[in-house]
């Protein structure tokens, strides 16, 4: 019998490297086609992330590395013909766009004109040639805060995304959902298929004096949850000055590892709100979300706040970062874990004030409640203070669930397991309450609720 071939993480960049070289030009414009080029080579030069490397050292990629993903192809959406929706029936969106196995999908989408607010798919925007996408992508390009090789890889094969542009003084009086939806492929013979990666680029932009609100939901449905896969995510943010930008991301029962990174700019007296709720299924063996902000603007706020929960041996990373570059600026991180099994969590937070960045207020608080004896978590937030006028604070707990809290609500006649969900979601709460959205803040509930029945039922 011949044994399984092993790979290394040199034959895993060589073969996305390889992927790359194969693809035919296709109809992306000359200077898109110079930037996947720059990309790939920057991917290729930075490799893959080591335990050596300090942003990584408790991130697990095992499951990245095991074999070669093969990329995506611009595939027939399932069910396209159909016309089947994505949500539930009787659920309206007014504004939504939705992706199926990374393809955009108008069958599945709604869209209402607005003046002065613009939503349509990334692959669109690049074929019609607005050149705002052009601008905003060649605005960042390698201008990351710290190296990151899935950047790189993201920017080199991204399919399709979100593009969502808010003029001047525009106030969006409604939410843009984003849904990306993975189904099984019914139209493809039922034998077994390479691991695929798909790529994801999103763009948000609002104007000075303008406001929007997105949702970002991904959603995995049937045997697509037990099928590996690799997904990337990158949502670029700017925010004008005295703008306002609020972003949700939601991530359910889904079959694939997510690598994701968020980057917002600030300008002046703008906001950014940027909240997540991590529950993977059974199967994904890595979740990591980078999120990156740079306050560029004086009197800038920012509020970053997830909740993720994991059990089995999954693990789930959140690393965030935000820049204060100028002064009067305020931003508050909440973020907490719930886990399970054998899951473990992973926190690392940093804030850098600049030295011209006075009368900075930032805090920080990262807490983790371990439901089993085999669960782990690792927290390290940090400060990196530069300015002397400065109110910064920040906080790290890793515990499990309070006994006497519990006996105190057996004495009252509730059973060991229904006290012990009451404090689980009530731990929970206080990161919900963050949701300034309704909508969000009922959907993330409505999958944290899921994720509890799943562990119930385990």
């Amino acid at each position: 019998m011949k044994a399984a071939r092993t790979f290394s993480k040199n034959d895993v960049v060589a073969s996305y490297v390889k992927q790359f070289e194969s693809l035919a030009p296709g109809s992306d414009p000359v200077w898109l086609r110079e930037m996947r080029r720059e990309a790939i080579y920057r991917f290729a030069e930075l490799g893959l992330p080591s335990a050596r490397q300090e942003d990584w050292r408790q991130t697990r990629l095992s499951s990245l590395t095991k074999e070669p993903f093969v990329v995506a192809s611009d595939g027939v959406c399932p069910g396209e013909v159909t016309g089947k929706r994505a949500l539930d029936p009787g659920t309206h969106r007014e504004i939504e766009i939705v992706f199926v196995n990374g393809k955009y999908s108008p069958a599945r989408s709604s869209f209402a004109n607005r003046n002065g607010l613009s939503v349509r798919s990334m692959s669109d925007a690049i074929r019609s040639g607005d050149e705002r996408v052009r601008g905003y992508l060649e605005r960042t390009r390698g201008r990351a805060l710290s190296p990151q090789p899935f950047l790189a890889l993201n920017s080199a094969f991204f399919q399709d995304g979100t593009c969502v542009f808010v003029e001047e003084g525009v106030k969006a009086g409604c939410v843009v959902y984003v849904t990306y939806l993975t189904l099984d492929d019914d139209s493809q013979p039922q034998t077994p298929a390479p691991a695929s990666a798909r790529f994801i680029r999103n763009l948000i932009a609002a104007g000075p004096d303008s406001a929007v609100s997105v949702i970002e939901r991904f959603e995995t449905r049937g045997e697509a949850r037990r099928l590996p896969g690799f997904l990337s995510t990158v949502s670029e943010i700017f925010v004008g000055d005295r703008a306002r930008v609020d972003h949700y991301e939601l991530q359910g029962n889904g079959g694939s590892d997510h690598v994701g990174l968020i980057r917002a700019e600030l300008g002046v007296k703008s906001q950014v709100s940027s909240h997540s709720v991590s529950v993977p299924g059974p199967f994904v063996r890595l979740v990591r979300k980078d999120i990156e902000v740079v306050m560029k603007g004086e009197e800038g706020e920012c509020r970053l706040s997830g909740i993720y929960a994991g059990r089995g041996d999954g693990q789930q990373v959140f690393r965030t970062l935000i820049d204060h570059a100028k002064p009067s600026g305020k931003s508050v991180q909440l973020y907490r874990g719930i886990l399970d099994g054998a899951a473990h969590g992973v926190f690392s937070g940093k804030v850098i004030v600049e030295p011209d960045a006075q009368n900075t207020d930032a805090k920080q608080v990262n807490q983790n409640l371990l439901l089993s004896d085999e669960a782990t978590a690792h927290t390290t937030p940090r400060l990196e203070i530069r300015a002397d006028d400065v109110k910064c604070s920040h906080g790290a707990t890793v515990g499990q669930l309070d006994e006497e809290a519990v006996f105190y609500l057996r004495s009252r006649g509730v059973g060991e397991e229904l006290a012990k969900k009451m404090l689980t979601e009530a731990f929970a709460a206080q990161v919900l309450d963050e949701f300034g959205n309704e909508t969000a803040r009922r959907e993330a509930l409505q999958l944290f609720e899921d994720w509890l029945r799943g562990k119930e039922a385990a």
